[in-house]
C-alpha cells in the first residue's frame, strides 16, 4: 500500500501538497490529481478510523497530564514540547496511512 498515491496513473503525492489542499481548498473532500487530472477523493471510513486513534491517545495524554509531569518530574514547558511532538508525530502517522480513491461520477441518464 502507497499512501497518498493516485490510483488512476501511480503519482505519489507530496504530504506538504496534500495538507495545503486539505486545508487551503474549497473543497477539501475531493481534488484533482496534477498528473492526470482525474478527480480524487479519501474513504471517509477509513479516514475515521485513522483520525480517531491519534486522538483517543491525545485525550489521554491530556487528561493525565498532571500525573505525567509529576510521574517524569518534568514542568509544563517540557511536558508541553512533549504533546506538541507526540501530536506531530501522529499527524505524520495519519498521513501515512491515507488512501485515495477515484470519485465516482454521476452518470446522466
Amino acid at each position: 500500500m502507497k499512501a497518498r498515491t493516485c490510483p488512476k496513473c501511480g503519482y505519489i503525492h507530496p504530504a506538504l501538497d496534500y495538507v495545503k489542499t486539505a486545508l487551503f481548498s474549497p473543497k477539501p473532500n475531493n481534488w484533482h490529481c496534477p498528473k492526470c487530472n482525474e478527480s480524487l477523493t479519501f474513504n471517509r471510513k477509513r479516514r475515521m478510523v485513522i483520525a480517531m486513534s491519534p486522538m483517543v491517545l491525545i485525550t489521554i495524554l491530556v487528561s493525565m497530564g498532571s500525573e505525567i509531569k509529576s510521574i517524569l518530574n518534568i514542568n509544563f514547558f517540557a511536558f508541553f514540547l512533549i504533546s506538541i511532538a507526540l501530536m506531530a508525530l501522529l499527524f505524520s502517522f495519519a498521513l501515512a496511512y491515507e488512501k485515495f480513491e477515484v470519485q465516482e461520477r454521476d452518470e446522466v441518464k
